[in-house]
């Protein structure tokens, strides 16, 4: 059984390496071909051309192209420490790890979105080959953010609900990392609640014990003039 699972491991590692090795080495030739296209359109003639029609476009490309350059440096990182130490990974790198996929793909990549909005024309439309003058929409762009912008919204939104939970279980057990304010707040709630509780819990069972004692009493007296029927026929003459 250990074996098997150290051959899936390293077979698991092997996978995401040569994924990660492709994907870094397809990136590092448009990255390439990114800077020849920067360079030619920063000396190009006409900068009116460059302006309306390269340089967002250049803009989204490169940033796509990094976003997918952190994705094969997160798969190498992981295969790497499948591969040598996983249990060291997990203990000591895996928080850093986490934390560094999530600004990547979470707040980043929702700021590059949030950009895109400001330049929304600039950005989802791109200069006919033809005519440069002309506009048309880029379907590519538009749907690149909107994958972008839902999958950067789900990370960036869970990721901040769970640090929201733990803060608030954090500070209602009274541990360092939690927040005095909360932590004041919930067990002044809680105490407020809970005398409330009980105060409607003594009104009750003094209400409870008066019935009991006045259903006592009505008990006595039908008992009374049970026992005792000649006071009852002189109460009523006189």
């Amino acid at each position: 059984m250990h074996n098997e699972g150290g051959n899936g491991r390293f077979y698991t590692s092997m996978a995401l390496t040569l994924c990660a090795v492709i994907l870094l080495l397809i990136n590092g030739v448009e990255m390439y071909n990114l800077s020849n296209y920067w360079t030619s359109g920063v000396n190009n003639d006409n900068p009116l051309f460059f302006e309306s029609c390269i340089k967002y476009d250049l803009i989204t490309k490169t940033v796509f192209t990094l976003i997918s350059t952190a994705t094969g440096l997160s798969l190498c990182i992981i295969a790497l420490f499948l591969f040598c130490n996983l249990e060291y990974f997990t203990d000591k790198l895996l928080v850093t790890y986490l934390y560094f996929n999530y600004l990547v793909f979470g707040p980043y990549i929702l700021a590059s979105c949030i950009f895109a909005c400001i330049y929304w024309n600039e950005v989802m439309y791109t200069c006919d080959k033809e005519d440069y003058t002309k506009r048309i929409v880029s379907m590519s762009n538009i749907f690149s953010f909107i994958g972008s912008l839902i999958f950067s919204l789900l990370v960036t939104i869970g990721v901040s609900f769970y640090k929201i939970l733990i803060l608030y279980i954090d500070s209602i057990l009274k541990r360092p990392d939690g927040s005095y304010w909360i932590r004041k707040f919930f067990w002044g709630l809680i105490l407020k609640n809970r005398s409330q509780v009980e105060f409607l819990r003594s009104v009750a069972e003094a209400r409870i014990n008066q019935e009991n004692n006045q259903g006592n009493i009505n008990i006595q007296v039908v008992n009374n003039n049970v026992n005792n029927p000649n006071n009852e026929n002189a109460a009523l003459f006189n």
